[in-house]
């Protein structure tokens, strides 16, 4: 769960910036995409920190399936308290 949620949140953020260059098809889009998610899982494996903060960008933000959400920052990821999506309970 956690690899494909990681999976989308990559592709959406490389479609994004790929959208930016206006010679890139949408099938230049999806190879940038692919190549982007294999060179990240890659580097997940070996715990390759460089190549990780190479593909991410710097204001990245990670949401877990449970709502826990992360932060990257420049000295390392943060726990940023709350829930995404879920409304607070009634007191």
């Amino acid at each position: 769960m956690k690899t494909h949620l990681l999976r989308t949140v990559l592709a959406a953020t490389s479609v994004i910036a790929a959208a930016s260059a206006a010679s890139a098809s949408p099938e230049d889009d999806r190879r940038a995409v692919a190549a982007l998610d294999l060179q990240y899982q890659e580097a997940v494996k070996r715990n390759d920190a460089e190549t990780m903060g190479r593909i991410l960008d710097e204001h990245f933000v990670l949401v877990l399936g449970n709502g826990t959400v992360y932060q990257r920052t420049k000295s390392g990821w943060r726990y940023v308290f709350g829930q995404a999506s879920l409304a607070l309970p009634k007191e």
